[in-house]
Order: structure tokens, then C-alpha cells, then sequence
């Protein structure tokens, strides 16, 4: 079994030579962020395909969804760097996350979408889980630097006596827009300028391209359906947390 995986691994570690080496001859000082992101990856995707195996061979979603559950979390904590200085991001992430892509992963078993079994919900449940967790992220981020740019605009609406809501309005929307940016380019680019990685796994499998065509397109409407929910949630819900009881901008650390 080892010698069947040898070459792959071997060329993936001369890719990350390669990622590296580059970095170096191009002083982008990266090399360090490089080696460590991709020794992450080896031990965190080592540990999962461990877990997952385990998950598989038990009957029911119930450990399935614990999993879920531990992804979400994990996922909350790496959106919160990405919003630091705003109040609350742990939590606001967490339950966007939560409500972004649970409902949806839910109401695809119940209606028969997608089967309820362990090997399918927790790969694209994962799929839902991390794409809301990067639609935060960039929602957030962007609410920040809205936040930043117009704050003396958002003062000027709050003086005249309007309520936060509408100070910071055009801030949260242009957030969520910079949010689903990403998501809308790779669904207007499928099949035409890239395969993506569900329906390559899918063909490299020995499925039928319909199948897997199929497969693709539900997780990318899963991934937009979720993507716009819980970005919507964070920067709604943090919009509001930008402002104390009196109505008042909180000061924001942005460094």
C-alpha cells in the first residue's frame, strides 16, 4: 500500500520545494509560512483521514455530526483573526457558520438530495462548512475596513440623528457583496474555465461525468446557499455590535 502512494507524496513534497525555493530567489520571505502551513496540512489531513475511517465505519450520522460540529468551532476561531478588533467574532462567526450551513446541509437530506449516509454528508457538509467559514472571514474583514474608511461618514449619519442601522447600512452591504464575490466567479467560471475538485475526485473514481456533474452542481449551490447565509448573519449581527447602548461607534483596533 505504502509503494502505491510513495510517488504521490514524493512529488507533492518537491512541489512544496519548489514553493519554497521560489519564495527565496524572489525575497518574499514565505518560505517559513510555506513549510509550516504545509506540514499543518500533512498532520491535520493524517489525523482526519484517521477520524474519518472511524466515522465510516459506524452506522448513523451521529458522529458525523459531532464532527461537523468540532469543524464549525475550529472554522469560528480562524474567522476571528481575520476580524480582530471587532466585538464578539468568535461568536458572531460561530453562529454564522451554524446557521449558514446546517439548515441547508439538513434540508438536502430531508428532501432526498443527498443520501443520509456518513460518507456523504460529511464531505460536503465540510465543503458547506468551510466555505461559510471564508465568506465570514471576508465579510468580516471587509465590514472592518468599511468601517475604517467611512467612520467619519457613519458619525455624520449618527449626528443627525438616524438610528445605527442606517449609518452603517452601506458598510454591511458591500460587505457581504466582497463576501460572495468569490463564491459567484467560481460558479460562473464551472466547467468552463476549471474542473472542480468534487467532480475531478468523482471521474478519477470511475463515476459517470452526468454523476458527477450532478454531485458538483449541488455542492455549489450548497456552498452559494450557505455562503450568503452566514456571511449575512456575521456582518448583520456584528454591524449591530459596532455601536454601544447610546447609539455610539466603538472604537475599533485595526492593528
Amino acid at each position: 500500500m505504502l509503494e502505491e502512494y510513495l510517488p504521490k507524496v514524493i512529488a507533492s513534497l518537491v512541489l512544496i520545494a519548489f514553493a519554497m525555493l521560489f519564495s527565496m530567489l524572489n525575497r518574499l520571505r514565505l518560505g517559513k509560512d510555506i513549510l509550516g502551513a504545509s506540514l499543518r496540512a500533512i498532520v491535520q489531513m493524517s489525523i482526519l483521514s484517521l477520524v474519518i475511517g472511524f466515522i465510516f465505519s459506524l452506522k448513523g450520522l451521529f458522529y458525523t455530526f459531532l464532527l461537523l460540529c468540532f469543524m464549525s468551532i475550529a472554522g469560528a476561531f480562524i474567522s476571528r483573526r481575520r476580524a480582530r478588533g471587532l466585538p464578539g467574532a468568535l461568536s458572531v462567526s460561530l453562529l454564522g457558520i451554524f446557521l449558514g450551513a446546517f439548515p441547508v446541509l439538513i434540508f438536502m437530506v430531508a428532501s432526498t438530495a443527498l443520501e443520509a449516509k456518513p460518507m456523504v454528508v460529511l464531505p460536503l457538509g465540510g465543503m458547506a462548512i468551510g466555505n461559510s467559514m471564508n465568506a465570514i472571514s471576508l465579510g468580516l474583514n471587509r465590514l472592518r475596513g468599511e468601517v475604517k474608511k467611512s467612520k467619519d461618514t457613519i458619525e455624520a449619519i449618527l449626528s443627525l440623528g438616524l438610528p445605527p442601522s442606517v449609518a452603517i447600512e452601506t458598510a454591511a452591504k458591500e460587505s457581504i457583496r466582497a463576501a460572495m464575490i468569490p463564491r459567484l466567479d467560481n460558479i460562473r467560471s464551472l466547467g468552463l474555465v476549471w474542473i472542480p475538485g468534487l467532480m475531478a475526485g468523482s471521474l478519477l473514481g470511475g463515476q459517470s461525468p452526468i454523476r458527477a456533474a450532478v454531485y458538483q452542481l449541488a455542492i455549489m449551490f450548497i456552498i452559494l446557499a450557505s455562503s450568503i447565509i452566514a456571511s449575512s448573519v456575521a456582518v448583520k449581527i456584528e454591524s449591530r455590535r459596532l455601536f454601544t447602548e447610546a447609539a455610539q461607534l466603538r472604537t475599533i483596533k485595526y492593528e
